[in-house]
């Protein structure tokens, strides 16, 4: 029946926190939190509720949402993670990002991040066996990064926790 629901799960988090927003893949759903300490994928399915495809334990976004980019998975907490959208398997977890860290997947294999006390950078993702930051830029200097960055009409909007807001022109 359209619109119907189909299955329900509970995702219980610490301090009734939960900000990640789950992720389509293939059909199925990605939801991560931190709070949790997990990452899953899971299967809707029309008489068992949710199957669970693999959890990833000890894995987990906080601020933002899992960004799907070329098969893999991309958060931040204390480091950027790089895992395996098929499988949960962790392809590697590096770079210098807070938990509160906003991610755009671009359309070349890149990602936009935002982060920390407003670091501004450019990750290559074309190779995901190893983690490749092509650019690095300090914005805000007493402030912190508060996600979402935006990217719209060619521009680029990078908000503090301030209120702060600095448009970047991407032409």
């Amino acid at each position: 029946k359209p619109g119907a629901t189909l299955a329900l799960r509970p995702w219980p988090t610490r301090y009734a926190n939960n900000m990640a927003t789950p992720v389509a893949v293939e059909g199925d759903v990605v939801i991560s939190t931190k709070w949790t300490n997990l990452t899953a994928r899971l299967r809707p399915t029309l008489t068992k509720g949710w199957e669970t495809v693999w959890e990833a334990k000890n894995q987990g976004s906080n601020v933002t949402t899992p960004v799907l980019a070329g098969g893999n998975l991309y958060f931040a907490v204390r480091g950027l993670t790089c895992m395996e959208a098929a499988t949960g398997k962790v392809r590697w977890k590096e770079g210098r990002f807070s938990d509160a860290t906003s991610l755009i997947a671009c359309a070349d294999q890149r990602l936009i991040t935002w982060s920390n006390s407003g670091d501004l950078g450019l990750i290559d993702i074309r190779s995901t066996g190893t983690y490749q930051e092509l650019a690095w830029l300090p914005l805000f200097a007493e402030d912190m990064a508060w996600p979402h960055v935006v990217l719209a009409d060619r521009h680029l909007l990078c908000r503090g926790h301030s209120g702060k807001i600095i448009c970047l022109s991407l032409v």
